[in-house]
């Protein structure tokens, strides 16, 4: 089993077949995440709240950084924002992370 997916074979993996309950079979081409080399979760504190979030590289199939909140703030879900189209219509190699992050201490 290789240790990572070269990036031009990652399409591949974005083509499923579903069996429905009748028993026929569907193939999708799933376009979710179809060029986003990064996958984030949130990362759990003690108190069972996220208290950051980690970022990791779905090629090399490694943790690649973490964010940390401040003292007393916890966030939610980490969420992907993909940055608008430039003037020439074409995709920024520009994502954002969202989360919602509430101070407990104001």
């Amino acid at each position: 089993q290789p240790s990572h997916v070269p990036p031009s074979d990652l399409s591949s993996l974005l083509t499923f077949d579903i069996n429905a309950r009748d028993g026929t079979t569907k193939r999708y081409k799933s376009t979710l995440s179809t060029y986003d080399r990064y996958g984030y979760t949130a990362i759990f504190g003690d108190g069972g709240h996220f208290i950051g979030y980690a970022k990791w590289d779905m090629v090399n199939r490694c943790l690649n950084s973490t964010v940390y909140y401040e003292d007393g703030e916890v966030g939610g879900e980490p969420m992907v924002v993909r940055a608008k189209k430039d003037a020439s219509n074409r995709k920024k190699d520009i994502i954002y992370v969202g989360s919602y992050v509430f101070n407990e201490e104001e």
